[in-house]
């Protein structure tokens, strides 16, 4: 096991809560299948407590909950709690550190994590607390999006890192780092969507440039207010000399769901 990291540190979405949901573009359907596709592999109904480790504003929870999945949503910023209480109530919602899960050891039936140990300095130590809440033989699900970019999306990254406005993550770095640690804690690691969850969408021009306008993503918000305003005015110069501003823009992507499965914690008939 990893060893505990004193006051560990992470990143808090309270300043972007209202506008989350906005720039995170994954289609409802795609969510749908995501849900489905986690209970019928863990074989989940309403009794089983699930955890949707680092929920944010639900948009995975409520889908597992409107498929039958006793889920319950942990996260530390409040601002996004509110957000997901606002958009579905039904089932709890927690404010809680992951880096210590307010569950009794083996309590849980399954977990999910979805775009946080990249945000976590100290993820290990969170998946050591997730596995630590997990019963015997329940999975982990780990999801990760791949794709939701297009070229606008690309230019503005790339402008936000020549100008050093964008920094790494404190977290995790890859998700083969990830699944090379819980590989250590005796995991196995498969992928179970079958590559088929992938989708399109599209998007007005003059919408997606006032969501980057409003600075959504936590790489750049080391940026000042005037340097970040000078990215978006070279953006839409660049726009035009590529001949990108067209009207509508397709976003398209893939997300991957891994099931992670450990060797058993405890004696046998001790749950």
């Amino acid at each position: 096991m990893a060893s505990k990291i004193t006051a560990p540190d992470y990143v808090s979405f309270d300043r972007v809560a209202n506008l989350y949901e906005a720039t995170r573009m994954v289609p409802a359907d795609t969510l749908d299948r995501v849900a489905q596709i986690i209970r019928e592999d863990a074989r989940l109904d309403s009794s089983d407590p699930f955890l949707d480790a680092g929920v944010g504003t639900g948009r995975f929870s409520r889908h597992l909950y409107r498929n039958g999945i006793g889920v319950i949503g942990a996260d530390i910023s409040r601002a996004m709690l509110e957000q997901a209480r606002s958009i579905q109530e039904g089932f709890p919602l927690i404010q809680a550190n992951l880096y210590r899960l307010p569950f009794a050891s083996h309590s849980l039936r399954g977990v999910l994590m979805v775009h946080i140990l990249h945000l976590l300095e100290g993820w290990r130590t969170a998946l050591d607390e997730v596995r630590r809440v997990l019963q015997d033989e329940a999975p982990l699900y780990l999801g990760y999006e791949t794709g939701r970019r297009n070229p606008i999306q690309d230019i503005y990254f790339e402008l936000a890192t020549q100008r050093g406005i964008r920094h790494r993550h404190i977290g995790a770095d890859s998700k083969e780092e990830v699944f090379d640690y819980l590989r250590s804690l005796d995991g196995s690691v498969t992928r179970i969507d079958g590559a088929a969850l992938q989708w399109e969408i599209e998007i007005e021009t003059r919408r997606l440039l006032s969501l980057l306008d409003r600075n959504p993503f936590s790489q750049c918000w080391n940026a000042t207010e005037s340097d970040h305003a000078k990215l978006m005015k070279e953006l839409e110069k660049l726009m035009e000399e590529k001949g990108l501003a067209t009207p509508i823009q397709r976003i398209c992507g893939d997300f991957s769901l891994w099931r992670v499965s450990f060797q058993c914690t405890t004696k046998s008939g001790s749950r």
